[in-house]
């Protein structure tokens, strides 16, 4: 892929429109930024579940150099007081790289029957997951949507 193709794809990613989902994906990081957008998209009910997918082990500050992921736990305590029901709230805790969160969110889906999914990560991380989603949707046979 050249640079004006990987640009082209990357500006039909990023200008993707919301459409109704099963689930908002919430991809795990270092701090409550990508939140904010979960809980948007939640409140104007483009799905009625939110799945948080990531880890309990490369939690904290040190575990990776530049990174100080939040638990799991602090995580959904968060949605819940920005008023997520606890039953809207779907927590993988197996993955400990994208590549990971890519293969477990869409096997979830896969035995769940979801059609379609947001996954939701920060700006800066947004092209590298949609694509190893891809990769990951390809291996398992998925047909799962990913916006």
């Amino acid at each position: 892929m050249n640079k004006i193709q990987f640009e082209n794809l990357q500006s039909l990613v990023l200008s993707q429109k919301h459409i109704k989902a099963q689930a908002i994906v919430w991809l795990q990081g270092d701090r409550l930024d990508r939140g904010q957008k979960v809980v948007e998209l939640f409140e104007k009910k483009f799905a009625s579940k939110i799945l948080i997918s990531g880890n309990n082990v490369l939690v904290g500050n040190g575990t990776r150099p530049g990174e100080n992921d939040l638990s799991l736990k602090k995580i959904n305590l968060w949605l819940i007081k920005k008023g997520i029901p606890k039953n809207a709230i779907i927590t993988e805790d197996q993955s400990l790289n994208t590549a990971q969160q890519a293969k477990n969110v869409l096997k979830f889906c896969l035995n769940k029957k979801w059609r379609k999914v947001i996954v939701v990560t920060s700006p800066y991380h947004q092209m590298r997951a949609f694509l190893t989603f891809l990769k990951y949707q390809s291996k398992l046979g998925s047909k799962v949507k990913i916006i």
